[in-house]
């Protein structure tokens, strides 16, 4: 259980939460935020990767499960670039647009929108 608000500059220590029992977890300190002084965010990818023999198709729709669909930085397979986010963010844009209208967005869509 989180204890104070988080406030910039502070990073929560271990004895400020109370990780599930039925875990049997525990929570540490950050060795970035001990070692650099800034919180640190990771882009979590692969859990759910993306392609024919992966558990979703090209728009994030789960192999053999109608209607469920994965849109997040795991159905990126691997690493790409640096920071994957513009690329996270294009994938969640393209399967919502195909949800909606049961398509892929046109080039002349993309230009009258720019």
């Amino acid at each position: 259980m989180f204890v104070e608000p988080w406030t910039p500059g502070h990073a929560p220590v271990a004895s400020e939460y109370q990780p599930a029992p039925v875990l049997g977890g525990a929570c540490v300190r950050s060795p970035f935020w001990d070692g650099l002084g800034q919180l640190l965010t990771a882009h979590p990818l692969g859990g759910c990767p993306m392609g024919d023999d992966g558990v979703v198709d090209d728009l994030g729709a789960v192999h053999e499960y109608p209607g469920l669909f994965v849109i997040d930085g795991s159905i990126v397979p691997t690493a790409l670039a640096r920071n994957p986010s513009a690329t996270i963010g294009a994938l969640a844009e393209r399967s919502a647009f195909h949800q909606i209208h049961g398509r892929d967005v046109t080039a002349a869509e993309l230009v009258a929108h720019a």
